[in-house]
């Protein structure tokens, strides 16, 4: 049984891997750079304040909104290829 990714592990995942210049945007495919955003939602990961965020990342090349699990998705494939 795998436990799901809260808020704070998946923000400082993808603050590591942006750090590494390896997560690419999902609209523009250029190697991403950017803040990692957030907002409540209900579809979202779980934090320790008991709340559920959408996490993402604004491309600053082309202003895509990259959702953290695409990217996370996508980088999965880009290491098989």
């Amino acid at each position: 049984m795998s436990e799901k990714p809260t808020f704070n592990i998946v923000k400082e995942v993808l603050e590591q891997l942006m750090e590494r210049n390896l997560v690419k945007c999902v609209g523009c495919g250029k190697t991403l750079k950017g803040d990692v955003l957030y907002y409540e939602h209900d579809g979202g990961v779980l934090a320790e304040d008991g709340k559920r965020y959408w996490i993402y990342v604004e491309c600053r090349e082309c202003g895509y909104q990259n959702a953290w699990w695409k990217l996370f998705r996508n980088l999965g494939r880009e290491r098989r290829e």
